[in-house]
């Protein structure tokens, strides 16, 4: 999973930046960059969302004999390689067990069939 910060990163001034990194930071982009950052590390990465997963069995946190029961959670950032020409939208289940990156059009598209299930399921709208 990818390194994630809440707050917003510093913005390198032109002289600060590492020579890998070709321009500024997206706006949106909470990481540090080093000049001695792995090529793997080398992304820009947002503040990720999280929504809890109430209906999924809960996985236990806890030591042996002391269990330590949570909710699953799925959490979405914004990830964009240093050589990527627009950031992805990049969906985890809590313990990696699922990740996938979707392009903006992509997550447009499923956002867009997400809402209008809740939608239907609400009768807010007629079934196409």
């Amino acid at each position: 999973m990818h390194h994630r910060t809440e707050t917003p990163a510093a913005r390198p001034s032109d002289a600060e930046r590492p020579a890998w990194l070709t321009g500024p930071c997206p706006d949106w982009c909470s990481s540090l960059h080093n000049a001695s950052d792995h090529p793997e590390d080398r992304h820009h990465d947002g503040a990720n969302e999280s929504v809890e997963l109430t209906t999924m069995d809960f996985v236990d946190y806890g030591a042996p004999g002391r269990p330590n029961y949570r909710p699953q959670v799925a959490l979405m950032d914004l990830v964009q390689g240093y050589r990527e020409v627009e950031p992805r939208v990049c969906v985890v289940e809590g313990s990696d067990r699922f990740v996938f990156y979707l392009p903006l059009a992509e997550a447009e598209e499923f956002a867009g069939h997400l809402l209008r299930l809740v939608a239907e399921a609400r009768g807010e709208t007629t079934p196409e």
